[in-house]
């Protein structure tokens, strides 16, 4: 059974978009113990199937932290079916990205040293931070601080820099004036509606001068942006949430399931990118392979493949 398993996922290898294969498990547990103190929770959602070395999405939750890692449990179980271990992180504790930041470097170790899965094994090698929203902010921090060759890239989703909606309070992360101080590659995915005010009058999820395109301004290594037009800020979480969250971000009616396949999809491409194959690069920029009405940009920063360097300061 599991050797047709293992066909199956080659065969889907072929197209990133298609449906998983890899059956999927889930972990939980707290970060930390003994003489390590964190505020982290973590939620693993894996592939299941021996043989397999899962890709590690080290996943800050949406507001700096603050969302369940459960919120995104359709998203992290594509992403599994795939072969990609998604590891949420979340914590009950007001946001303090450059706090949280730096506690990632022991959270990080901690993972690593005691967490298993079952069958497949959890590939370190092949280690990216990411977030959602406001979580972007976290990792962020985090590699301002402790930017090392094992962090291979970074996937943004919806990313949002600051403390504060109106980006009054002077708590970024990046500049409109300068580039961050390290390199690694990068997957920034942005939907239309990011900065769209649900009413008109309240600020939106995702203010465009503290979202999306600042980070991608202000990065120093190859990333690629895509933007899926019709969909909104809450919708790379599970439905419900993004129902409920529809009172404060702009929302739209467009099917949310092709939306989850065309993240996934691009995570998978993201990661053979930056393990060195360079043949699913067009799948990170050619919007017609893509499951959704998406735009595409993308720049190597002066970089050249193949981009397995991992981050390192400039």
């Amino acid at each position: 059974m599991m050797h047709l398993f293992l066909l199956a996922a080659a065969a889907a290898a072929a197209d990133p978009f298609a449906a998983g294969q890899y059956p999927v498990q889930t972990r939980t547990g707290k970060v930390g113990g003994g003489a390590l103190e964190t505020p982290w929770n973590y939620r693993v959602v894996a592939p299941n199937a021996t043989g397999v070395d899962a890709p590690v999405m080290l996943f800050v939750t949406g507001l700096g932290g603050l969302t369940p890692s459960d919120a995104y449990t359709e998203l992290a179980s594509r992403l599994a079916s795939k072969g990609v271990a998604f590891i949420g992180l979340f914590r009950l504790a007001a946001p303090a990205p450059r706090r949280d930041g730096e506690s990632l470097i022991g959270a990080i170790s901690y993972l690593k040293q005691n967490v298993d899965i079952d069958g497949s094994t959890l590939d370190w090698d092949t280690f990216m931070v990411s977030g959602h929203s406001a979580g972007n902010h976290v990792w962020c921090e985090y590699l301002t601080l402790s930017c090392t060759a094992s962090v291979k890239g970074v996937v943004m989703i919806d990313p949002v820099d600051g403390v504060d909606p109106f980006g009054v309070i002077p708590d970024f992360c990046t500049s409109t004036t300068q580039k961050l101080p390290y390199s690694v590659p990068a997957l920034l995915v942005s939907t239309g509606l990011d900065p769209v005010s649900v009413d008109g009058t309240s600020p939106p999820c995702a203010p465009a001068n503290i979202s999306n395109t600042r980070f991608y301004n202000a990065w120093n290594g190859p990333i690629w942006l895509v933007n899926a037009t019709a969909y909104g800020h809450l919708d790379a979480c599970d439905r419900d949430v993004e129902v409920i969250g529809r009172t404060v971000c702009a929302h739209d009616d467009a099917p949310k399931g092709p939306y989850k396949d065309e993240i996934a999809g691009l995570v998978v491409s993201f990661v053979e990118v930056i393990k060195g194959n360079a043949t699913f690069e067009p799948y990170l920029t050619n919007t017609t392979r893509m499951p959704v009405h998406t735009l595409a940009t993308y720049t190597h920063n002066g970089n050249q493949p193949p981009f397995t360097r991992g981050c390192h300061s400039v």
